[in-house]
């Protein structure tokens, strides 16, 4: 049912097989739409999607004082852990979590009730993942740390419920089990 594709750089989840039309790009894409809205309504001013491929942040705030990094992860649940990229072994350099340009970074993961959305303060965040979890490679070129999730919600600024309508569509269509057949490739 899904395919061995997985999104080592801006994306830790699975693409069902029968949406293969979708890029990696396109769903982050899509729940960064989603988020801006979010975050638009919260703080009252307009939040833009950086759309395509674009590296520092995914949104940035109309002002230009908040820039959020999105992540999703579909088998936290499942493993109970999130996997946060932090190293790029083929350049030697800082990349993911160490390196963007945001300062926030909202993690959403699916968890019993549905999506939630984990939103760290970016120096918080590189804490917990310098001191927390244990290393692991994604087989590719990048190293991520593997942190318990208990750990990972237990250090976030906050939590709140994530609808994603595009999200939901993917998985109904997919026939998703609650991330039963789903795995990290790492």
């Amino acid at each position: 049912m899904f395919s061995e594709r997985h999104f080592p750089v801006r994306f830790f989840c699975y693409w069902p097989q029968n949406l293969k039309s979708f890029s990696q790009y396109e769903l982050q894409d899509h729940l960064a739409i989603e988020l801006a809205r979010t975050y638009s309504q919260e703080h009252g001013e307009p939040f833009f999607a950086a759309i395509g491929k674009h590296a520092g942040y995914d949104l940035i705030s109309g002002s230009g004082k908040i820039k959020l990094e999105l992540k999703c992860d579909l088998v936290a649940l499942r493993t109970g852990n999130v996997c946060l990229e932090y190293w790029n072994t083929s350049l030697s350099k800082a990349s993911g979590v160490l390196a963007t340009t945001a300062t926030v970074w909202v993690h959403i993961v699916l968890e019993p009730g549905g999506l939630v959305s984990y939103e760290y303060d970016m120096d918080i965040l590189r804490k917990l993942v310098i001191e927390e979890g244990r290393v692991k490679g994604n087989g590719l070129n990048s190293l991520c740390k593997i942190i318990p999730l208990d750990v990972f919600r237990r250090h976030a600024r906050r939590s709140f419920p994530f609808r994603s309508r595009f999200l939901e569509d993917i998985m109904n269509q997919s026939a998703v089990r609650p991330a039963a057949e789903m795995d990290y490739i790492v």
